[in-house]
């Protein structure tokens, strides 16, 4: 549908009130609005009829305008039904539709209009010529009370008793309502009762005064009352005005030429209209206070807030403004109503104009100040603090200009500015020639102002020549004057200047020198510097603080080191070493990430000639506290070199990554060389086991062996072969790394995993202390029980008869381990793991041979056999135990044979509690 369109729905009596015919299917909740609204605006009163009334308001959907006409129904079956005919505006093209009364022509009542259609949408161009409104008599004192509730105090809904004309009361407010609120305006001409939208009350209802009664649960200020007019504050006279105004039979908008750009911007707070009126008693009273022209700005702004709304407007309030602080007696107040101004003009709204304002402002603030110096210093001491953060600002400009205008004409008047120096360094950098009348009236402060004013000198030339005097000659380092000399130095003196500042007594020795060289000239000519680090003879570890911030504190800077041939590998070493040694650690993260995996930050660092320097050991320090997993392990001459610095403070540290390094090399690369070996053996890596906590010693290994199967064999090798450290630990690790390791078994699933963790149980066994080993072997036979799939039946003959034992202990205190690892078996848990190993053994395709192992290292093969014999399929199974057997040659395993051998004998054996 076009937007010079509008769509249309019927709704009547059909089994009920609902919708006979439509030209569009609506959403269902514009559609259920629709259907409630258009029937009876309430219940019939005895001896109340219903009256054709007009019902309008904005659909949930906000898609469409609704405008409905509402007729008593004589043809329905019983009483008080009605037909409602519906039309739905588009709402961008009701916000400003002129002459909406004319939409009255439109509606038509089927019982007349028989062979109208309704499923067609409507031409609103149809509407032909304006339409005449109805004589009408304003009942002003009514209107004037509807007016300052609605739009004084945004009371709704308000309810309009006995109006003489309700329809004409309504075309002529729709008329004249700016657009914002016309779009969300909601009015019933014959109200029974209280009626809502679906968010909110409607906000106008005209209403009968004999259905009053059912309206008094309502605030008396929201009844216009049948009644004489209540006495109360409905006298303003923006309220006469504007009653007049809205319910005006004159087309067109209802305000004054000045305000009509601020009209089509208003919100739907129907509250605006209060401010525009605001805005014209505030222009009135500048002219008395110069503060009042500024509140008429936020007026304004509170009304037009867009940059590109409302631009005469602005223009002629800020005018105003402007113009009553010249005429102001006060320059106090002019003063600070010009800085108010000012603030204002910053802000979104007068964006658009604020350029336009700037020498006006400017030329004000200057005539104020000329005619009061004193009192314009006395201010502008904190405002002008200001003009270090604004670009510009039109107000200082005018002020300093009104005080060096000052200075011509009566220097006597400005003797205060010594009190002032933020003001004569503004005065300074505006007219630098200002300097030796400052030098007369400053006092003793004038020669620091000076200083800073030098600072902020814009004269570069100026600034060329100082520095070629001073820096030779600087003893000490000065606060305030070097800074200032090193401001804006350009590339053409950027490589003399450093040259000079080497060269001095002063050299680059003083902290706080560096970095003052580093903010003015490495950050701002970042090539010339590497370049004159890479030719100097007086290189130093300050020199390369100098040139580090050369490279800026970024990834970049650090690739581009790295990279770079410009330095040779002490000077390269030195410059990272101060690029490192300056960051904050505690961001960024790039950096942690950069030295986690570019192996060239150690090998810079350490296969470098100047091992012994404080500044590369500091480096290294910070990279091992940052970096858990660092490359030394990468190459045997970066391994090699840790031993360089041994008897340093940084040797355990490095001797700590070093052997973590080597361990992750060995099972995440497979590096086993010779360096490798000796790092791993070497008692550095005893210290290390005996230190590094279990949670970082198993992530550790997860890291290492995420490849899959060979990485998982050689974290098992690692760890079954570890020193006797790593085994004697109390409270022991191994517990936690089984966890991790196991966890990776049955991620990968190894083929041979079994055996290095049978080395591991028979390690733990040796040692001192029952629990170790029993905790070992209760979790791995926990393990090998819930992963069937896996070859691991060799590790179950290890450990099911340790766990076995305590399972059968009758005092019943078993460890805590034992009850989190098999808390699920009954009572008699010898028994259910006497059943729980067959059920594996029998799921599995272990090795037969290792369950009759297990049953008599566990001392129960009878119990086994048994048990086993009596299973679906167990002779069967008993055959392959046997054959299993005999191929194996050990002399324990004859011993297990052959008593094997005795049972298949004689199956029938008695054995009580198999």
């Amino acid at each position: 549908m076009t937007s010079a369109h509008a769509h249309q729905l019927l709704h009547g009596y059909r089994s009920g009130h609902g919708q006979i015919a439509a030209s569009i299917k609506l959403p269902g909740r514009d559609s259920e609005l629709i259907t409630r609204l258009s029937d009876l605006s309430g219940s019939l009163s005895s001896g109340l009829q219903i009256e054709p009334y007009l019902t309008v308001y904005p659909l949930p959907s906000r898609h469409f305008f609704a405008l409905a006409r509402t007729w008593p129904d004589v043809e329905a079956p019983r009483a008080g039904c009605v037909l409602t005919h519906t039309l739905l505006i588009p709402t961008e093209v009701w916000a400003t539709l002129h002459d909406v009364r004319s939409l009255n022509r439109l509606f038509r009542n089927p019982h007349i209009s028989p062979e109208y259609s309704f499923t067609d949408s409507v031409d609103l161009r149809a509407r032909s010529g304006d339409a005449s409104p109805s004589d009408l008599r304003l009942d002003l004192p009514r209107a004037r009370s509807f007016v300052s509730r609605y739009f004084g105090q945004g009371l709704r809904p308000i309810v309009w008793f006995n109006a003489s004309d309700p329809e004409e009361y309504l075309w002529r407010l729709l008329e004249h309502l700016w657009p914002k609120l016309r779009s969300s305006f909601s009015s019933c001409t014959f109200s029974l009762q209280q009626r809502v939208l679906h968010d909110r009350p409607f906000d106008l209802l005209f209403a009968p005064s004999i259905v009053y009664a059912r309206f008094t649960k309502l605030p008396p200020d929201q009844l216009i009352e049948p009644t004489a007019e209540r006495k109360g504050g409905d006298v303003e006279p923006w309220s006469e005005y504007w009653a007049k105004a809205f319910f005006s039979a004159d087309p067109g908008l209802p305000t004054n030429e000045s305000e009509l750009p601020i009209w089509s911007e208003l919100s739907e707070d129907p509250t605006a209209v209060r401010k525009l009126s605001l805005v014209q008693e505030l222009r009135l009273r500048a002219m008395q206070s110069p503060t009042a022209g500024v509140g008429a700005m936020d007026v304004v702004e509170s009304l037009a807030h867009d940059s590109a709304a409302a631009v005469p407007l602005k223009q002629l309030i800020v005018r105003d403004a402007i113009d009553a602080t010249i005429a102001a007696t006060s320059a106090e107040d002019a003063l600070t109503s010009l800085k108010l101004i000012e603030d204002r003009l910053h802000r979104e709204s007068f964006r658009n104009i604020a350029a336009n304002f700037y020498q006006p402002l400017s030329h004000a603030a200057s005539k104020v100040t000329l005619r009061d110096p004193e009192t314009a210093m006395k201010l502008s001491a904190s405002w002008l603090v200001d003009r270090h953060i604004e670009t510009r600002s039109a107000f200082a400009d005018g002020i300093l200009e009104g005080l060096i205008n000052a200075a011509n004409s009566f220097p006597s008047r400005l003797e205060g500015l010594r009190f002032h120096p933020d003001i004569a360094v503004e005065l300074l950098r505006l007219h630098p020639d200002f300097a030796s009348k400052y030098l007369e009236i400053g006092g003793e402060t004038a020669p620091r102002v000076l200083a800073s004013w030098l600072s902020t000198n814009i004269d570069l030339a100026t600034l060329k020549q100082v520095r070629r005097s001073l820096i030779p000659s600087l003893k000490t380092y000065d606060p305030e004057l070097f800074p200032a000399l090193l401001r804006d130095v350009s590339d053409v003196e950027a490589i003399a200047t450093l040259d000079a500042l080497s060269k001095s007594s002063l050299g680059f020795a003083d902290q706080n020198m560096r970095r003052v060289v580093a903010d003015r000239i490495s950050l701002i000519h970042p090539q010339l510097v590497r370049t004159w680090g890479s030719k100097t003879r007086l290189w130093s570890p300050s020199t390369a603080f100098i040139v580090a911030s050369a490279y800026g504190h970024s990834k970049q800077g650090f690739e581009e080191l790295l990279q770079g041939h410009e330095f040779t590998g002490d000077r390269q070493a030195e410059v990272l070493a101060a690029m490192l040694c300056s960051q904050d650690f505690g961001d960024p993260y790039w950096l942690r990430e950069l030295m986690s995996h570019d192996a060239r930050i150690l090998t810079t660092l350490l296969l470098n000639k100047g091992k012994s320097s404080d500044d590369i050991e500091c480096a290294l320090s910070k990279v091992l506290s940052e970096v858990s997993d660092l490359f030394l392990a990468s190459s045997d001459e970066l391994l090699s070199s840790i031993w360089d610095f041994e008897g340093r403070p940084v040797f355990r540290q490095l001797a700590d990554a070093a052997a973590r390094s080597a361990v992750a090399s060995y099972i995440a690369e497979g590096r086993d060389t010779t360096v490798v070996r000796e790092v791993l053996a070497n008692p550095i890596s005893t210290r290390w086991l005996e230190s590094i906590s279990a949670s970082q010693l198993g992530a550790l290994l997860v890291r290492s062996c995420n490849g899959g199967t060979a990485f998982v064999e050689r974290a098992l090798k690692w760890i079954s072969e570890a020193p006797n450290a790593l085994y004697a630990r109390r409270p022991s690790v191994l517990p936690e790394l089984c966890d991790v390791l196991l966890s990776r078994v049955r991620q990968f699933g190894p083929p041979d995993a079994q055996y290095p963790l049978i080395q591991i149980v028979r390690r733990a066994a040796v040692l001192p202390g029952f629990e170790l080993k029993q905790v070992l072997a209760a979790k791995m036979l926990r393990f090998c029980l819930d992963n069937v799939h896996l070859s691991l039946s060799a590790l179950v003959a290890e450990t099911f008869p340790n766990v076995y034992m305590e399972a059968i202990k009758e005092n019943d205190r078993r460890p805590s381990f034992f009850a989190s690892l098999f808390a699920a078996y009954d009572w008699d848990k010898g028994k259910d793991l006497r059943i729980t190993l067959i059920d594996s053994f029998l799921r599995s395709e272990w090795a037969p041979g290792d369950l009759a192992i297990a049953a008599s290292r566990a001392g129960i093969l009878r119990k086994i056999f048994k048990r086993l014999s009596r299973k679906q399929g167990g002779d069967n199974y008993i055959r392959a135990t046997h054959a299993d057997l005999a191929q194996r040659k050990s002399s324990d395993i004859i011993t297990v044979r052959n008593d094997f051998e005795l049972l298949m004998k004689d199956p029938d054996f008695y054995e009580e509690w198999d």
